[in-house]
């Protein structure tokens, strides 16, 4: 069985850039996402980890409140 989630949200800071023991890069990431229940918006917040290096040396152009599409998709 696969679970899959997609999450369209703004950045909540700048991502962090962190380094593996072996040097490769990754990135952690804070996104937030709004809805409206009931009249009243709630933003919820969902901590993202990007383990190909690739990807997070492009998420480190990015900065805070940029708008984000990530899926977990293999």
């Amino acid at each position: 069985m696969y679970n899959s989630i997609t999450i369209v949200g703004n950045l909540g800071r700048d991502p962090e850039i962190k380094q593996t023991a072996k040097g490769g890069n990754y990135a952690i990431l804070s996104v937030a996402t709004h809805r409206k229940m009931a009249g009243e918006k709630k933003t919820e917040w969902h901590k993202v980890v990007v383990w190909d290096e690739k990807i997070a040396d492009v998420l480190a152009k990015y900065t805070k409140g940029c708008l984000l599409y990530t899926s977990d998709a293999a």
